[in-house]
């Protein structure tokens, strides 16, 4: 048994304007959740929303999510690994005025909406529409992390002790799952360029549920000892790509045409099958190689495993 408070955002500015107004100070997420912290008690949000918004950025969402579709611009996390989400644009009279990358199902723990702010608060007459009408675009990201991955962000947000701090930690987070690279030079946008500058370095995320079992055991096995890679690099290297390609193509259709489990398998799948089915597969996937890099931030060059210095 529990008590939940949920705030919308409107409802947070609201109680943080009037919680200024008596007692003259100011106060947010962080705040809040210290002081609700007790030794008796566990304290933690369920989900919460991190908001990068780009005033008078030369780009609109449709341009943006034009590129993306197209794979001019491509999405990785901050280990450079290419995300798996799915690209899911909301048109209207021919143009993309908002677009989410990764899913919106119950299961998924993060996913990134992508929409033009001055329109909204022209279509909504919304709160901030004071602020839309003096802008040439507004363009807002919005992060929402829900589950594992809001309950790790409570414990950091409990020791943060400044609104620069709090800046940082959104900053870095958005850009831990969601980094937009131009695929002709493989460096950042301007855009995630400029987030990175007001990041700092926090814990990463990790599910929790791609932790400690062995589906996710094995994957980083083949990854690191099982001699798999090499194989393909030595393919790569003599063949070429298009030799590489066709030999993983062969290796699914052997599987297809003459694999047959065995009872072990057989035995896993009953026993851990229908709890992995629940998650989302390329969200399990990526948090897997997220854990491995971690695990092994020697495993790559030093030109993957920091991106700040790719940028210096």
């Amino acid at each position: 048994m529990g008590v939940i408070i949920k705030f919308s955002a409107s409802a947070l500015d609201y109680y943080r304007q009037n919680y200024q107004k008596r007692t003259n100070k100011e106060i947010d997420i962080p705040d809040i959740l210290q002081l609700l912290e007790n030794r008796n008690w566990d304290v933690h949000l369920s989900r919460i929303d991190f908001v990068a918004d780009y005033l008078n950025y030369n780009f609109s969402v449709n341009e943006l999510y034009q590129k993306i579709k197209n794979q001019y611009i491509i999405v990785r996390n901050q280990n450079k690994i290419q995300q798996n989400f799915n690209l899911e644009g909301l048109e209207k009279n021919g143009t993309v005025n908002t677009f989410y990358v990764g899913s919106k199902r119950k299961n998924v723990s993060t996913f990134l909406r992508v929409y033009d702010k001055k329109t909204e608060q022209f279509e909504t007459n919304g709160l901030k529409l004071h602020i839309a009408k003096d802008l040439e675009s507004w363009i807002r990201f919005e992060a929402v992390f829900k589950k594992d991955y809001a309950k790790q962000i409570s414990e950091i947000m409990k020791k943060i002790n400044s609104k620069g701090e709090l800046h940082e930690l959104i900053a870095n987070k958005i850009l831990e799952k969601f980094c937009f690279i131009d695929s002709s030079t493989y460096e950042l946008t301007n855009f995630s360029h400029d987030l990175l500058k007001l990041e700092n370095n926090f814990p990463s995320l990790i599910s929790r549920n791609s932790r400690n079992n062995a589906l996710s055991a094995s994957i980083m096995y083949h990854l690191k000892n099982s001699g798999l890679l090499p194989l393909f690099f030595r393919i790569q290297y003599i063949w070429g790509k298009e030799a590489l390609t066709h030999f993983l193509v062969t290796l699914v259709n052997y599987f297809e045409a003459y694999y047959r489990p065995n009872r072990d398998t057989i035995t896993w799948l009953n026993k851990h099958g229908f709890l992995l089915k629940e998650l989302d597969f390329y969200e399990f996937l990526d948090e897997t190689i997220e854990i491995f890099l971690i695990k092994n931030v020697n495993f790559l060059p030093s030109s993957q495993t920091s991106k700040k210095d790719d940028k210096e």
